[in-house]
């Protein structure tokens, strides 16, 4: 079967689904990039990689990618977790996952990738990039290291949906999404900061409007 000239190797209903989900990995994504609170970020977030995995599994995803997927959702959920209670514990466990992450993403892309179709291999090793950029970047305090990290992610993803490796539409509308997501995120920051910056420089008698002291 093929959908837009682009063969698919799994049934049209499965295929269609797969798309319809991704519809809500839209919204959810875009909802947590608005978040400037990490724990605010990761509720929204594992809600998106949990259906982002079961959009990957119904269109046939390569091993790599359907790892990535499965392990990110896991570990989206901990940190929400590990945040949410705020214990030496938890972050312990959140700093533990972290590590297991990033050994995990390499020692599956290392057997996977030789494994994958010789011309989409190259795709994966940008995939491993990516996600090892994107685990240290979620981890990090502070807005800028996961929204820069999540660019860089997002174009690896990209690459992996396109008609050269897994062809999945939505899922190339995903990361455009996030991408779009992150740049209304820093336009937003960037008013606010420059409205602060000016009601700072105003002086306290403009900001009592004329009214007596």
């Amino acid at each position: 079967m093929y959908f837009l000239g682009q063969p698919i190797t799994v049934p049209m209903t499965q295929f269609v689904i797969a798309q319809i989900i991704g519809i809500g990995v839209l919204a959810f994504d875009f909802i947590s990039f608005q978040q400037k609170e990490q724990i605010k970020y990761f509720k929204f977030t594992a809600f998106s990689s949990l259906l982002w995995v079961t959009m990957f599994a119904l269109v046939g995803a390569q091993i790599p990618i359907l790892l990535v997927s499965a392990v990110s959702t896991i570990r989206n959920v901990i940190f929400w977790w590990a945040l949410k209670k705020d214990t030496g514990k938890s972050r312990m466990i959140a700093r533990r996952t972290l590590y297991a992450s990033l050994v995990l993403a390499i020692v599956s892309s290392t057997m996977a990738i030789p494994a994958a179709r010789p011309e989409t291999r190259i795709f994966q090793v940008f995939l491993l990039f990516g996600v090892i950029s994107f685990v240290i970047g979620q981890y990090m305090p502070g807005i800028y290291p996961l929204r820069i990290t999540s660019l860089v992610y997002a174009v690896t993803i990209i690459l992996v949906n396109t008609p050269l490796d897994t062809f999945n539409p939505v899922g190339i509308i995903i990361e455009v999404n996030k991408i779009l997501a992150i740049v209304v995120f820093f336009v937003i920051l960037n008013r606010k900061n420059k409205e602060s910056r000016r009601l700072a420089a105003v002086t306290p008698a403009a900001l009592s409007l004329g009214l007596a002291a």
